[in-house]
């Protein structure tokens, strides 16, 4: 079996790359590229894409009705090739739409020709079914869990993490990692942590601007004025998978101050790391933090995450950390993973082929 993972490896995020790597050690053939979907002179057995961005190269923005028809054109030449497709529902749709209805229209029609659909909760599974009707006897669903990220670097103790951030080991330190997406995401963890009664707090993030905004100079001196109190580590800078682990090692809870999405890989980054994680009860991030007995907030309610906060403060001390650490290493296995992706390819080749 011939399988083509539309995805690019060695970006920063190696969800793709543990993925890919696992698959080449089934009974596969498996190429990683995102380029190849296009090329009528490659052929597969199975085409599984991740995000329908990555077919055009994520300029979502610059989309237009011609890549519509150009897409269409494609997804007839590999039904007639009999080749299958199947997508893993990551988001959806893109957090930051351009042209909202074409996007749609797009994703819509990529789902008419699609073979399966991988969740990676059962949450993604009953919302799509219950907004796209028309595909409940077309597309075959699996729940497939995201994977964890234990091949990250974690060989540095806290101390020493606190040590390269400038943080005193005395400090309870909840972290934001990652960009936040809106201002909107950005305010309700500020807000919320101002509130937060607990002596000795600190926040610590590794990016301070909006993702996709322009730095302007009224923004580099605000968080520099925050900084100036020890209870703010408010960083603004690229972070490298070798250096992940300064930032979770030198937390003691991570906030996913989420207000809008499916899925988070966040969250299997803090449980890969044993952190106490606090998160948004939306998407299929509800089940996993259920699951692992980790914290949930209402994004609609700055006052919930309040609560939400001071609950994991109480958490600190158990053995959660630990629990999290091992949830992730039992359950979210790249080598179980991979081999749930291989159980669906065979089982729709063996489906189609009977028809």
């Amino acid at each position: 079996m011939k399988v083509l993972l539309v995805a690019k490896l060695n970006t920063g995020n190696t969800y793709f790359d543990s993925l890919y790597n696992e698959l080449a050690k089934k009974n596969i053939e498996v190429i990683a590229n995102e380029n190849d979907f296009w090329d009528n002179n490659k052929n597969f057995d199975i085409i599984h894409v991740h995000f329908l961005e990555n077919i055009f190269n994520w300029n979502i923005k610059d989309i237009t009705n011609d890549d519509f028809k150009r897409l269409k054109f494609r997804l007839e030449v590999l039904k007639k090739t009999k080749t299958k497709i199947i997508i893993t529902r990551h988001n959806i749709y893109p957090y930051n739409l351009h042209d909202k209805i074409l996007i749609q229209k797009i994703y819509n029609l990529f789902y008419r020709y699609t073979n399966a659909m991988i969740h990676l909760g059962n949450y993604s599974i009953s919302e799509f079914k219950k907004n796209n009707e028309q595909y409940n006897n077309t597309l075959e669903h699996t729940v497939i869990k995201h994977g964890n990220y234990l091949n990250l670097n974690n060989n540095i103790s806290k101390a020493t993490a606190r040590s390269l951030l400038n943080i005193s080991n005395d400090r309870f330190v909840f972290l934001n990692f990652g960009t936040f997406r809106n201002l909107k995401e950005r305010n309700l963890i500020l807000e919320a942590f101002k509130k937060l009664n607990k002596s000795k707090k600190t926040l610590l993030t590794s990016s301070w601007e909006i993702e996709g905004s322009k730095k302007t100079v009224y923004s580099k001196i605000r968080r520099r004025i925050i900084n100036i109190d020890s209870k703010y580590a408010l960083n603004n800078t690229f972070v490298s998978n070798d250096n992940i682990q300064t930032y979770l090692n030198a937390a003691d809870v991570l906030v996913v101050p989420r207000l809008k999405t499916l899925n988070s890989g966040l969250v299997y980054l803090g449980l890969s790391f044993g952190k106490i994680i606090v998160a948004p009860a939306i998407g299929n991030i509800t089940e996993v933090i259920e699951q692992t007995n980790n914290v949930l907030f209402d994004p609609s309610n700055s006052k919930s995450l309040v609560s939400a906060m001071e609950k994991a403060v109480s958490l600190k001390g158990t053995n959660l950390d630990y629990q999290n650490m091992v949830y992730a290493r039992d359950h979210c296995s790249w080598g179980d993973i991979a081999q749930a992706h291989v159980d669906v390819y065979n089982k729709i080749e063996a489906i189609l082929n009977d028809t």
